[in-house]
């Protein structure tokens, strides 16, 4: 399956949402838009999408091979790495945001996936619940009401989780991207409707890829105002109805009503209309009948 991107309109300019489907190397071209149509500025960027699973485990190995011994037990092995690998925190401090202070504790180390790891509740313990695991010294979640610690196997607890404010909620600003929604143009026919399947109308935005489609329901029934008359001599013209698959009627400007010749002694006559347009393509018919 291809790689997927398009851009999402902002104020003064673009964000480029990408999707690669597998870890590597991208290069992506830059093009501008010039009397409604895109064109190659020759401008490019690359980025590098990394397996986020593969970097962490090679990121654990490396503060491993970097802490532990082998003469070493493994609970000093698990303490080395504790005190050596999450010593150095880095803060980052927000002042008077809504009226009220936050700190956000992040891991100090460089050249990672994350460049700096934000550490709370739930990160702090896991990490050291995996560190445990690779180096065969099991550690378990001592709860809640410990501050992100884990149980050592004498009981005691231990945790990388700073004992300070990790962050308010409320200090996180919302951004409203409602106003800067895609703009379609003029839509596009894919496919006619008739009366075996839907027609498909598809609407380009004009400032991105991206689009949306409309469906076009089928038309399933030709209705005459009357199918049964009694012979007076008078040429008979039934009004007509076409009403599609969803129940709405469909304008009569979308077809031509076709009437057989005569329609005015004892028999059966013939009703047909055409589609034509933009929306509709084939025929249906109904009969209506003089007695």
């Amino acid at each position: 399956m291809a790689n997927r991107g398009y851009f999402i309109k902002v104020d003064r300019g673009y964000i480029f949402e990408y999707s690669p489907r597998k870890a590597g190397t991208y290069t992506i071209s830059i093009r501008e838009k010039s009397s409604g149509v895109y064109q190659d500025t020759g401008a490019s960027i690359t980025l590098k999408f990394v397996d986020y699973k593969k970097e962490y485990d090679k990121w654990l190995d490396n503060i491993i091979s970097k802490n532990t011994g082998s003469s070493n037990t493994p609970e000093e092995n698990f303490m080395n790495i504790v005190k050596n690998a999450f010593a150095d925190w880095k803060y980052v401090e927000v002042v008077e945001v809504n009226g009220r202070e936050g700190v956000i504790s992040l891991l100090g180390d460089s050249g990672t996936i994350w460049e700096r790891k934000r550490m709370h509740s739930l990160t702090a313990p896991a990490l050291l619940e995996d560190i445990g695991e690779r180096i065969d010294y099991p550690v378990e979640w001592a709860g809640a009401d410990n501050h992100a610690s884990v149980y050592m196997h004498d009981g005691s607890l231990v945790t990388i989780c700073p004992m300070s404010d990790t962050g308010l909620i409320d200090n996180i600003m919302y951004i409203d991207f409602s106003s800067y929604a895609h703009s379609y143009g003029k839509g596009k026919m894919q496919e006619k409707a008739d009366c075996d399947k839907a027609g498909l109308i598809v609407y380009p935005c004009t400032d991105c890829t991206a689009t949306k489609g409309q469906a076009i329901a089928a038309p399933k029934e030709l209705k005459l105002s009357k199918t049964l008359y009694e012979y007076d001599g008078k040429v008979k013209t039934p009004k007509v109805t076409v009403i599609d698959v969803a129940g709405n009627v469909v304008p009569s400007k979308n077809y031509r009503v076709m009437y057989a010749s005569g329609r005015k002694k004892v028999g059966i006559y013939k009703v047909t209309v055409r589609f034509k347009g933009f929306r509709y393509t084939g025929t249906l018919s109904s009969n209506f009948k003089i007695r």
